[in-house]
């Protein structure tokens, strides 16, 4: 686990404008006014030496070592992210972080407004440079190739999975620049990001939308059985419907009302309005989209894209027949005990879903993303013995 030290004074130096001086204070650390880093050449990852990091004087002539994540796994939670990270993470270029299962940092949704856990640190307002200690510059720093002007290179390179901010902005109002009183946000999480990184590899997993949000449902323990996720699916819908007679989506998504009390995770399957808005920001080619039914069928032609994607180095057969066949990470067990959703539910929802997956279909140009091939099936509840026997192959 990350150690995250108890101060608040950024290293990251702030930019002076007039729109920034007169940007609103909020509680939150106001990245976009912050002076982008000009990262170092001779590094494949964004890393730069600072002088003083985190109250801390370096007694090194260059400084500190700072870095940011290569790469970005942003979404979507339960589809399959932390097994993906953890095989992305066995390639002998790419290293781990000191996040959750050393994959999930949770800043940019949570953590810097507060909403973390993390030991030690809970509840407190994360800066930008507590996120910088979740990656290992210490080890970035001191591998080095030789090119062929005979200068050192650092070819080793980090990232992190946090798969809520694809579609969790909750906090918006807590950004300086946006109006608190206003119904949709002008800046959220892919604003800051850009600023602070505006090269930044971005890798996103979707799932079919009700599949995913049945995993979601019992992994966030919104509810316990099949019977009450199809009363809180009814509830849900018909509560966005009133929503949306009134007003646009957009504003019932950023609403109070959908913000800031508990809601199922439904929208976090609008997989087409949350890509428009990374897409306001990133260019598509700068994100490497793929199904997590694409993942689990042809495993080795995903990570070999992911790779290439990412620029790192071919391995040998060896290494990468033994990242395809390292354990499965992670399944939820409560959904493994309460079987499939009911059919009525599973109808309901493919309906709601499915003008969306047409709209998400039409902008990426495949036809796969309506999930046409993944039809319902009926899985019985699973005993305890059965749900031990597929622990037994998973890494939980």
């Amino acid at each position: 686990m990350i150690q995250v030290h108890h101060q608040h004074n950024s290293s990251f130096k702030h930019n002076t404008s007039i729109e920034c001086q007169n940007s609103r204070k909020t509680a939150a650390e106001d990245v976009l006014c912050m002076k982008k880093e000009e990262f170092l050449k001779n590094f494949k990852n964004p890393c730069w030496f600072e002088e003083e990091a985190g109250g801390l004087i370096s007694s090194q002539s260059e400084g500190v070592l700072q870095c940011l994540p290569f790469f970005y796994l942003f979404g979507v939670c339960k589809t399959g992210t932390t097994d993906l990270f953890f095989r992305l993470t066995q390639h002998p270029q790419i290293l781990e972080n000191f996040g959750d299962l050393h994959k999930e940092t949770t800043f940019w949704s949570w953590g810097r407004y507060g909403k973390n856990g993390h030991p030690g640190h809970a509840y407190v307002k994360e800066t930008l440079y507590n996120f910088t200690q979740f990656f290992n510059a210490e080890k970035i720093g001191e591998t080095n190739i030789l090119l062929e002007d005979m200068t050192e290179y650092s070819n080793m390179i980090t990232g992190h999975a946090d798969p809520m901010d694809f579609w969790d902005h909750s906090d918006w109002r807590e950004i300086p620049q946006n109006d608190p009183t206003a119904d949709v946000p002008t800046f959220i999480t892919p604003h800051l990001v850009k600023h602070v990184q505006p090269n930044v590899k971005l890798i996103l997993m979707l799932r079919q939308p009700a599949e995913r949000l049945y995993s979601h449902y019992y992994h966030g323990k919104y509810g316990n059985t099949t019977e009450q996720f199809h009363q809180d699916v009814v509830k849900e819908i018909n509560s966005l419907k009133n929503c949306t007679e009134k007003y646009s989506y957009r504003a019932c998504l950023y609403g109070q009302n959908m913000t800031q009390t508990p809601h199922i995770p439904i929208t976090a399957s609008l997989y087409y309005l949350h890509l428009q808005e990374w897409l306001e920001v990133f260019p598509l080619k700068q994100i490497f989209i793929f199904r997590h039914e694409d993942y689990v069928k042809d495993m080795k032609y995903t990570l070999k894209g992911l790779f290439r994607f990412l620029g790192v180095d071919t391995v040998p057969k060896k290494v990468f027949n033994s990242i395809l066949t390292s354990k499965r990470k992670y399944v939820t067990p409560n959904k493994l005990r309460k079987g499939s959703m009911l059919k009525e539910t599973w109808d309901i929802l493919n309906g709601f879903f499915k003008d969306w997956n047409k709209k998400l279909a039409s902008l990426l140009n495949d036809e796969r993303y309506l999930w046409r091939d993944v039809p319902y099936k009926l899985k019985h509840p699973m005993n305890e013995t059965e749900v031990k026997r597929i622990k037994n192959y998973t890494d939980v």
